[in-house]
């Protein structure tokens, strides 16, 4: 129990780690978007390099807040059942939906990332407009480096409620 429990507490301070370096993404959003605003209102000249570092930043921040949010708990569940529920029923259900709704879907999602991030980084893909971002296989592997740290996410989580209801 006590190696669950290090393990746990060792994927959660990873977890945060990581998602407190991804949330400064936000300045950097934040900073582009306005950047943006003044070039189009002010020089009535928008530049596409930027607003296609907008959306990749967007989707960073989406991807990796998925294991972040799932460590929380923090996304939206069955919270009006399961707060009726003993700490064990909660355990089980979390570990059922682990086991047949969440590691397929992943699963499915990342087998299916890999060829798409291979293909973009073997092409050198860039973006379609002449002034766009080059490096497009960049932010096309943010989708299996994000699943794998949200499969992550959803272990020490489930290893946090076998904790919980082994306590009481």
């Amino acid at each position: 129990m006590n190696l669950i429990k290090l393990r746990v507490e060792q994927g959660e301070r990873v977890i945060d780690g990581f998602s407190r370096l991804i949330s400064w993404l936000f300045v950097f959003l934040v900073s582009v978007i306005v950047i943006q605003v003044i070039f189009r209102y002010v020089f009535s000249k928008g530049l596409i390099a930027l607003e296609e570092l907008q959306w990749h930043f967007y989707a960073v921040l989406m991807m990796f807040g998925m294991s972040y949010t799932d460590l929380k708990k923090s996304h939206v569940g069955i919270d009006l059942l399961s707060q009726k529920w003993s700490t064990q029923t909660q355990f089980k259900v979390e570990l059922l939906g682990t086991l047949f709704l969440f590691l397929p879907f992943v699963l499915i999602l990342f087998t299916h990332s890999l060829p798409f991030v291979w293909e973009a980084w073997r092409l050198n893909e860039r973006s379609l407009s002449p002034s766009g971002l080059p490096w497009r296989w960049i932010i096309k592997g943010t989708i299996p480096a994000s699943i794998l740290l949200w499969i992550m996410a959803r272990f020490v989580s489930l290893g946090r409620s076998y904790l919980n209801q082994k306590e009481k």
